[in-house]
């Protein structure tokens, strides 16, 4: 696996001024952030017809724990699938 290196030494130096914590790997925590990210872009399907913008939101709620499921576990593909299956529902939509 390659590590990153774009933004490294600024992320460095926001954990030794404590402006970030560092988390460990938590497979439990990731798999229930990773199940309420299912249910958010279930309901996002939803009602996709009749509210695009909150089923926008709800595509962008299920897409931001996907970075903290990345950090738990490192690369888990589950939240890269998350990802694809919230940039479908909604056309456009950018990933973040």
């Amino acid at each position: 696996m390659n590590r990153w290196e774009q933004g490294r030494a600024e992320i460095a130096a926001f954990l030794t001024e404590g402006r970030l914590t560092p988390i460990a790997a938590n497979r439990e925590l990731a798999d229930q952030y990773l199940a309420t990210a299912r249910v958010r872009l279930t309901a996002a399907e939803a009602i996709t017809m009749i509210d695009p913008e909150g089923a926008f939101a709800l595509t962008y709620d299920a897409d931001r724990p996907t970075a903290t499921v990345d950090d738990l576990n490192q690369a888990l593909p589950a939240a890269a699938a998350i990802i694809e299956r919230a940039a479908a529902i909604i056309p456009g939509m950018p990933a973040f």
